[in-house]
């Protein structure tokens, strides 16, 4: 072996120990949890897994040559000679359960073979090889010492097979024996390996075509196919890999080897060594040859004459029985013996090599870095270690690593990697971008947030549109702040964009840039409840520098959009409400909004959202003063599309009149209103606004306080309207505005005779008042002059005298009635009544015995009456009537309340009482 290879102990001893059974063994091979061991005198031995003895029996009649156990179906397979001689050589197929244990039992095997026939000349058998495709289908070759090789294919086990056989033999030698075979199978088809004295080939087995790879062959059977179909020819001077295209790598050796055996990715070598005593011994080694290392090796062996590999273990047979068994020791293990003597890469290798999980071979990777950085100070190198621990290191550890100003190269580096990987956290993108920015790295500034990627230019923040939002492997909002705190406003803008974040994107154009024209024109390009939104957030600023084009957005938002195309956000109408605060100092525009909404929901007959706040919020505007509003709005100016200036100043009485329209619209005769009245009573109140106080408190049935709106704006004009309009009982007014008016003008110190004569009249008129109360409500203003009252007091006294006069007529006339009536009650009491009646007063038929005489002188035939004889026909209705409204007084004589009611409500209350005392109220005989 070459001083280059370096030597570890991956193997130590597991087990020792001597097994019972001949040492003439043959050949020797592992299968499923068993070793199958062939003598030369056709026994065959079986070991388990623990070495120890589970059967013999006998194979074959003479000798057992080779055998092989069949992976992928339950049986193996044996070839040997039933006598001496050649020709008796036959393959057999055996079910190991099925075996009968004992040397002189005959077992019976699954199938036969003669391996020679007439078309199969007999020559010794010297190698053997079997290529599994599934249970049922097979290949095997049998290398024969005349150069031939023969191969079966098929299913031999039910004696469904195909014969072959290829001429190995080489033109102008005789050294033709074959020492090894193997299969190989690759995208071309299955290919065979054969090894003989002087020659390397390989027949593929499709077209039969045979190559030679090397005019070297193998004179000790050094042959070895391994799994991924690379053959192996061991020769005195070095180990050579072929495959099917030829020649491939070579490790030189100085020793010579007696057996070959392939473990895991290992290579194990049996060769002789010269012991102190002088004895000759064998030595067995393994060999990485990837990463040329001796893993492993038994020194002092004797007579070696086996060598497999099974169960991960390295199976060393000796000719006297004694078996020694290798393991291999965990990979920790391994991996920290290398880290002892710092060979970091070959411990990655070796690894990889056996499929080692993630987390170690991160562990791997930090140690190498650690080593790198701390004994190397080869910063750049540890650094690419480090990247490949991202996912299973904590990068804070990394990071602390490279924090000093010299290594910012590296540390950005490792960032990246960071976030290319999506491990980036929002602390590592602001030190990454803090990185970028201390490098003044704006290309790489660029491509972190995509800027150069067909979709944006870092030059022109404003040209940047909204699209599809891109996956970052970022957290974009640590990404703008570091941004903007370090003043790279375009890339921001980038990032904010890319991401579809309009808050972020609005803050920076609007907060950082000042680009308020790109602000209202991105504000336009949203979707409509997206840019409702934006302009509730960002509207104060955008219309406190572009008060026009924000109200012309707004205008546009809150309002359905027409269009032909069907749309559901188009359908979508923002709140006016949501957007009054950003009026604060330009309620002009806010006017303006106010009255396009209230236009464009007329034209569409429908009620806008927020309806009553919007008129709340527009009749407060008209009915602010001109000093603390801006104008009204009449026409913009048309020399600057920024202006604030939203009109020229109107008047005050311009302004009431829009005030009352927009009353009366919100609240039309018959509907209920569309604002909340107590609400809009209370804003007129605070403007001293009369006309609303009026159509309000009209519209609200409070007639009494339209009066005091006039009474307290002095309008003498407007009180004696007020009375005519709602002062008239017939029309459902109140007639007792009358009397408060005359309250009013007879307190009053200025000269209003007109005025109170005018109400002297109504009340006369509409008899509001009694003349007493007049009198009493007039005098009390001493300066008031008697002519003032003279008309009425003289009006009045000349209806009392024709009033006294009506009564007495009506007093005499019932005087008459009332002595007409005791007289006739006197003369029924005490002087007969004479009937003198002759006709029937109801049919006018003459009267006929029997005959019933009444005492009001009405007289019936009995027979008109029928069985009601004791009551008048002509006279009960009359009679019945007076009965119940003398039931009816006494019955009220006892309800008190109602008399106080009515005498608390009814302006005559001597009329009432002198009702009352008619009915006997005051009587107290009656109560008793």
């Amino acid at each position: 072996m070459t001083v280059t290879w370096k030597t570890f102990k991956f193997y130590q001893d597991a087990d020792t120990r001597k097994v019972d059974f001949p040492n003439n063994t043959t050949c020797c091979a592992a299968g499923g949890d068993d070793l199958f061991f062939g003598c030369d005198g056709g026994v065959v031995h079986v070991l388990d897994k623990n070495l120890q003895d589970k059967l013999t029996f006998s194979a074959h009649g003479h000798k057992v040559l080779q055998v092989y156990d069949y992976k992928l179906r339950q049986c193996f397979l044996t070839i040997g000679t039933e006598e001496p001689g050649v020709s008796s050589t036959v393959l057999k197929f055996w079910h190991l359960d099925q075996l009968v244990p004992g040397p002189g039992n005959a077992a019976q095997p699954v199938k036969t073979h003669k391996v020679f026939s007439n078309k199969l000349p007999e020559a010794d058998v010297t190698a053997l090889s079997v290529y599994e495709w599934d249970e049922n289908h097979a290949a095997v070759a049998v290398g024969l010492a005349s150069g031939m090789v023969y191969w079966f294919s098929g299913d031999a086990v039910r004696d469904r097979v195909n014969m072959n056989r290829m001429d190995a033999r080489p033109l102008g030698s005789d050294l033709w024996c074959v020492k090894g075979m193997g299969f190989a199978n690759n995208d071309d088809g299955l290919h065979l390996f054969v090894v003989t004295e002087s020659q390397v080939l390989v027949f593929d087995l499709q077209s039969g075509q045979k190559s030679v790879l090397d005019e070297t062959g193998s004179s000790d059977g050094g042959v070895l196919v391994r799994d991924d179909g690379q053959l192996l020819v061991a020769r005195p001077q070095a180990l050579y890999f072929y495959t099917v295209e030829g020649r491939g790598a070579c490790f030189a050796f100085n020793e010579q080897h007696h057996h070959l055996a392939w473990t895991g990715k290992n290579l194990v070598v049996v060769h002789e060594t010269i012991m102190a005593t002088g004895a000759s011994s064998c030595e067995v080694k393994l060999f990485d040859l990837g990463n040329k290392l001796v893993v492993g090796q038994k020194p002092n062996v004797l007579n070696v004459r086996h060598v497999v590999c099974a169960w991960n273990v390295v199976i060393i047979v000796q000719g006297d029985g004694m078996i020694y068994a290798l393991r291999q020791i965990p990979l920790a293990a391994k991996l920290e013996a290398l880290f002892r003597r710092k060979y970091h890469d070959i411990a990655l290798r070796l690894a990889e090599a056996d499929g080692a999980n993630e987390a170690t071979l991160a562990h791997i990777y930090q140690q190498y870095g650690d080593h790198l950085y701390h004994d190397k100070r080869d910063y750049d190198a540890a650094m690419q270690q480090y990247l490949c621990t991202i996912g299973n290191l904590e990068p804070s550890y990394v990071i602390r690593k490279y924090l000093d100003a010299q290594r910012i190269q590296q540390l950005t580096s490792y960032l990246e990697a960071l976030h290319s990987r999506g491990r980036a956290t929002a602390d590592h993108t602001t030190l990454l971008l803090n990185c970028y920015t201390k490098l003044k790295d704006v290309e790489k500034l660029d491509a972190f947030v995509g800027i150069g990627e067909g979709d944006g230019d870092a030059a022109g923040g404003s040209s940047l549109e909204m699209g599809k939002e891109k996956k970052r492997n970022f957290d974009v909002e640590t990404a703008v702040k570091v941004l903007r705190s370090s003043g790279y406003y375009n890339h921001a803008l980038e990032v904010a964009r890319s991401a579809n974040e309009p808050d972020w994107y609005l803050d920076i154009l609007l907060e950082d840039q000042g680009d308020y024209d790109e602000g209202i024109n991105y504000v336009f390009r949203l979707p409509r409840k997206e840019a409702a939104e934006a302009m509730r957030k960002y509207g104060k600023v955008l219309v406190t520098h572009r008060s026009r084009d924000s109200t012309g957005c707004l205008m546009k938002l809150c309002v359905p959009e027409q269009t032909k195309i069907e749309d559901p956000t188009a359908e979508f109408a923002a709140d006016v409400s949501d957007f009054t605060h950003l009026y604060a100092d330009k309620p002009g525009a806010l006017v303006e909004l106010c009255e396009f909404v209230f236009k464009v929901y007329g034209h569409l007959s429908k009620s806008p959202p927020g309806e009553s706040h919007l008129y709340h919020t527009l009749l407060e505007l008209y009915l602010s003063e001109p000093t603390q509003v801006e104008a009204l709005p009449t026409s913009p100016k048309k020399s600057d599309k920024n202006a604030d200036d939203f009109g020229v100043s109107v008047s005050k009485r311009e302004r009431h009149q829009k005030a009352l329209g927009l009353l009366k619209q919100g609240w039309a005769p018959g509907d209920s209103p569309k604002y909340d009245p107590e609400h809009v009573l209370v804003l007129c109140r605070m403007h001293a606004f009369k006309q609303g106080l009026v159509f309000l408190y009209e519209k609200k049935g409070l007639l009494r306080e339209v009066l005091q709106v006039y009474i307290a704006g002095k309008d003498y004009s407007g009180i004696i309207e007020a009375c005519q309009n709602y002062g008239d009982a017939s029309m459902g007014g109140d007639p007792q505005l009358w009397s408060e008016a005359l309250e009013y003008f007879s307190s009053h110190t200025e000269e209003c005779t007109d005025q109170i004569q005018e109400v002297l009249r109504h009340i006369e008129r509409q008899e509001v008042l009694p003349p007493l109360v007049v009198l009493q409500t007039l005098a009390k203003n001493p300066k008031l002059k008697l002519k003032v009252v003279k008309d009425y007091i003289a009006s009045q006294l000349q209806k009392d005298s024709k009033s006294i006069q009506e009564d007495r007529k009506e007093i005499t006339r019932l005087t008459l009635e009332t002595a007409g009536m005791r007289s006739q009650i006197h003369e029924l009491k005490t002087e007969p009544q004479v009937c003198q009646g002759h006709v029937d007063e109801q049919t006018k038929q003459p009267l006929e015995l029997p005959a019933v005489h009444f005492l009001c002188h009405h007289s019936f035939n009995l027979r008109t009456l029928g069985d009601d004889a004791s009551e008048c026909p002509i006279c009960k209705v009359q009679n019945r009537e007076t009965l119940r409204i003398r039931k009816d007084m006494k019955a009220g004589v006892g309800h008190q309340d109602q008399f106080f009611m009515e005498l608390k409500g009814n302006k005559d209350g001597f009329g009432v009482v002198a009702e009352w005392f008619g009915r006997g109220m005051l009587n107290v005989r009656s109560h008793q």
